[in-house]
């Protein structure tokens, strides 16, 4: 198996460990991890690296992490996973990640994607469009 092949076939892993929503089914993995064990491809070690990758990956993006500088209530936290669902197509939910370096905002990380409100996010583009 070559590099490309090893890829394609992890790819393909990933996609049979998705339910019917669209969200990584523990058993399926599990079953997915049995019957590679039982029945090993050759260069097993590389695909099994690559299949966590994207495996990983594909799990960042059903969850928000939230980073706010104080304390979101449950129902804040449920609504913004609510409109990242909306916005995603699939179900997203939302975790708290306090940061205390974050003044009057927040920061949403869904996957690789990163939406930013805050007090220095502004600051910073109202600087940049003065300099200009």
């Amino acid at each position: 198996m070559r590099n490309r092949e090893i890829k394609e076939f992890a790819k393909k892993l990933v996609t049979l460990s998705l339910d019917s929503e669209r969200q990584v089914s523990p058993e399926r993995v599990r079953e997915i991890l049995q019957t590679l064990s039982s029945k090993p491809p050759r260069k097993l070690k590389p695909l099994l690296k690559q299949y966590y990758v994207l495996l990983r990956r594909e799990l960042a993006q059903t969850q928000a992490v939230v980073e706010y500088s104080g304390e979101l209530s449950n129902a804040t936290l449920s609504e913004i996973g609510a409109k990242f669902t909306e916005l995603t197509g699939r179900k997203v939910t939302a975790v708290l990640k306090p940061n205390p370096t974050l003044i009057a905002g927040l920061r949403v990380r869904v996957g690789d994607n990163v939406y930013e409100d805050s007090i220095a996010t502004r600051l910073a583009a109202l600087s940049h469009a003065v300099e200009a």
